[in-house]
């Protein structure tokens, strides 16, 4: 039987891993309004946990329900893709 504390530090450990975001993240839309890739200064939108520009397709995450709006944060785009999904 495993003990509530050691299921605890398993939970936590799992966390740390996968990172503090949150299925499901919805930024408000005045909020969505006003962000934009901080690269190609253009429109974001928002994709599972995730800001997808439309223009170069960087993909900046939502940690806690916070965009983080930085490139080294990003994960790369193809330039000129359209984000799916919407």
């Amino acid at each position: 039987m495993v003990s509530a504390a050691e299921l605890d530090e398993r939970h936590e450990r799992v966390r740390r891993r996968r990172g503090p975001y949150r299925r499901g993240a919805v930024i408000d839309k005045e909020l969505l309004e006003i962000l934009a890739c901080p690269v190609c200064k253009t429109t974001v939108v928002e994709r599972e946990e995730r800001l997808v520009c439309t223009q170069c397709g960087r993909r900046y995450p939502i940690r806690d329900g916070i965009p983080v709006m930085l490139v080294d944060e990003a994960e790369p785009g193809n330039a000129g893709a359209k984000p799916s999904g919407g």
